[in-house]
């Protein structure tokens, strides 16, 4: 698996080996390790991340597998968090919001409901946390069964994306909320904010985000949702942050990772390193659910 170190892929991608180390599995309720088998709510899940040592001296990404969310084995949760500004807020949404949004699912059935308390409740808590100037963008995925189907949930802010492969079709699920956004720009410029340089206040391109609790007036968390009931032609998940998406169109995407004779780990790898070959600048993490 790929780790953020000082000399990362990027710099030496041409001599990487084909097989990669294996990837560490959780103990002890650490969700940022991958899920221990027999996998319960998925059939595979892969990830890798890259703090892409030739253009960032951190790495400000995050994120959360959990199988069997909410001890239920048709259920699991799934998350990218890509950070801004330093690390407090992308580390303290990683740890908790999860749970956040496992207490709001204790009170209500509306799913909707749940992630948009959920949201707001993480994004508060983050006032006493020095997130003034620092942030996070978040892709969140519920997966669960009501009934006889399959469900996913999914809630982002920022321009962190989630892509399912829908018989060979990419079909995106989240919204990019960036400043070169026309109907964000005008959410911006009637709270009397602007945009210039397609950043807010000319500072963030993100107008939604966890955090950034000084601009919070015009950089909110309100998430964008969406709803899909899963059939057999839903067979991918990828999960990445705008390092995948800046150099990737949805499409390419779903296309490197379609052959059956890879497990999600590889996939996951796959689209790391053609990120990396396609010259992206930003950390990037990936991750691959096979529903």
């Amino acid at each position: 698996m790929f780790t953020s170190k000082s000399e990362g892929i990027s710099d030496f991608i041409d001599d990487t080996p084909d097989t990669e180390p294996a990837p560490e599995h959780q103990q002890n309720g650490d969700y940022t390790k991958l899920p221990s088998r027999p996998l319960k709510s998925i059939k595979d899940i892969g990830f890798c991340e890259e703090m892409n040592g030739r253009y960032r001296r951190t790495m400000e990404d995050g994120h959360c597998m959990i199988d069997a969310f909410r001890d239920d084995k048709d259920s699991g949760y799934f998350a990218i968090y890509d950070g801004h500004g330093g690390k407090n807020a992308v580390l303290q949404v990683q740890k908790t919001f999860h749970t956040i949004f496992e207490s709001h699912l204790k009170e209500t059935s509306n799913i909707s409901e749940a992630y948009e308390k959920a949201y707001a409740e993480m994004d508060e808590a983050l006032k006493t946390k020095e997130a003034l100037y620092n942030g996070t963008t978040s892709i969140s995925c519920y997966l669960c069964k009501q009934g006889s189907e399959r469900k996913l949930y999914t809630a982002n802010c920022g321009d962190a994306r989630v892509v399912i492969n829908e018989g060979g079709i990419a079909k995106r699920l989240t919204f990019d909320h960036k400043a070169s956004e026309q109907s964000e720009v005008k959410r911006i410029q009637d709270k009397g904010g602007f945009v210039t340089f397609n950043r807010v206040n000319g500072i963030l391109s993100v107008t939604r985000a966890f955090g950034d609790h000084a601009m919070k007036e015009w950089v909110i968390s309100t998430p964008y949702q969406t709803e899909v009931t899963l059939t057999n032609a839903h067979t991918h998940l990828i999960l990445a942050c705008d390092g995948v998406w800046d150099v990737l169109t949805d499409q390419e995407a779903v296309d490197l990772i379609k052959s059956e004779s890879m497990t999600a780990q590889e996939m996951s790898q796959k689209l790391l390193k053609t990120s990396l070959q396609k010259g992206s600048m930003d950390n990037i993490s990936v991750m691959v659910v096979l529903l």
